[in-house]
């Protein structure tokens, strides 16, 4: 029997629509000054202690957050250059559609999503099958291992309580492994943000926390605060996650035959060769293909490729696309794989490198050395890169309807 919350109904309502147009066509990659947005940044790993605590918030955000309506489009352009962890519950927040443009009716919003949340958790401690909860249990001992922090409560238990509400409220009540590390993420950084933004001792034991102590810190956070307080977070991370996999057709990754990360693989493979044809010439060679490497970086949207501090930034952009262009999220995921391959592909040109080797680099990219400044980069130039397949593409259709083909 499950030891979690127990409360009654079984409906979500976590649904969330994006309308909003396609403004990201304007954007373009520029260098990204930290100190202009109001981030101090340090050398070596005071780089994601900095980028989890800025001074305050980029005044162009701060700007585009307040007022009776929230400008979604601004605030998802000041997403691609990373917002910082304090802002980063409300960012995502508003990108997602959780909270509403009106600042009024975010309260109403708020706790319809909580109460929901809760009905939800009751619901599938009931319906569930024991079999789903081992499989959830036996994923969340494995969620993110570097963190370490998902192996005991309360951090354990929110977790399982968020995938189980992701198991029912699937048609089949289903659950695929591999999510729980997106899960793991946005819990965490959402707990981190919302305290963050409210003073108090545990805001403050956080901020003063070193990157290595982190996980730490947020794990004795998440068991200092009141239940209800735990339960307010995951209802609203949730909501993040399943609007940010639902609006971008992403929800595809978790499903049992995962056809959409075939898809996004076999676009990796387009691209690698259109793009690097010597890297794909060396990878075909050895008999590497894109599942060997990428399918773990598209699963799991990079959670398990770089430190927390890191992640932030590409989660910012990743919200900004369901903003601004949901439909080409996929295409961004895959610019991302593409953009990695770009920086560090050099070494598999090597003729004598062994396919031991080649796999071994791939799959452990040395990126445990960037700082949030190199996330915002990365995905700047990925971003960029995939504006411009996409304005490409938009011309090659411009010039086949201006001009059909003749009937034969």
């Amino acid at each position: 029997m499950s030891n979690l919350a127990r409360h009654g109904d079984d409906d979500l309502g976590f649904e969330a629509d994006s309308e909003f147009g396609s403004a990201y066509d304007e954007y373009e990659y520029d260098e990204y000054s930290c100190s202009e947005y109001g981030y101090e940044y340090g050398d070596g790993d005071d780089d994601q202690l900095a980028e989890a605590y800025p001074r305050a918030l980029p005044l162009e955000l701060e700007h585009a957050l307040v007022g009776l309506m929230v400008d979604v489009q601004q605030v998802a352009r000041c997403a691609f250059r990373g917002v910082g962890s304090r802002a980063r519950a409300v960012t995502w927040g508003v990108l997602a559609g959780l909270l509403p443009k009106w600042h009024g009716d975010r309260p109403a919003a708020l706790a319809n999503h909580h109460l929901g949340y809760v009905y939800a958790v009751e619901a599938a401690a009931v319906r569930l099958a024991p079999s789903v909860m081992d499989r959830i249990d036996t994923d969340v001992e494995r969620t993110l291992p570097r963190a370490c922090v998902f192996s005991r409560p309360p951090l354990s238990i929110s977790l399982a309580r968020m995938l189980r509400v992701y198991a029912h409220a699937r048609a089949d009540g289903q659950y695929v492994q591999g999510i729980s590390d997106l899960a793991g993420l946005m819990l965490v950084q959402y707990l981190a943000s919302v305290s963050r933004a409210t003073s108090g001792p545990h805001a403050d034991a956080l901020a003063a926390a070193q990157p290595v102590l982190w996980w730490a810190s947020i794990g004795e956070l998440a068991a200092s605060v009141p239940l209800e307080f735990l339960m307010a977070v995951e209802a609203e991370a949730f909501a993040c996650l399943d609007s940010l996999l639902a609006a971008s057709g992403l929800r595809g990754l978790y499903t049992p035959t995962q056809p959409r990360v075939l898809e996004l693989l076999d676009a990796v493979d387009v691209l690698l060769e259109n793009e690097l044809p010597a890297l794909a010439a060396a990878l075909a060679a050895r008999g590497i293909s894109s599942p060997l490497y990428a399918h773990r970086w598209i699963a799991c949207l990079f959670a398990r490729e770089l430190p927390v501090g890191v992640l932030g930034p590409i989660w910012d952009a990743l919200f900004a696309y369901r903003a601004l262009e949901a439909n080409r999220l996929g295409a961004f995921v895959v610019a991302l794989c593409i953009e990695l391959l770009r920086m560090y592909g050099k070494p598999l040109l090597a003729p004598d490198l062994t396919f031991e080797a080649a796999i071994h680099h791939l799959q452990h990219l040395p990126l445990d050395s960037w700082g949030p400044a190199d996330a915002v980069r990365f995905t700047a130039r990925a971003a960029a890169a995939e504006a411009i397949r996409h304005r490409a593409h938009l011309l090659v259709e411009a010039e086949a309807e201006a001009d059909p083909s003749p009937d034969p």
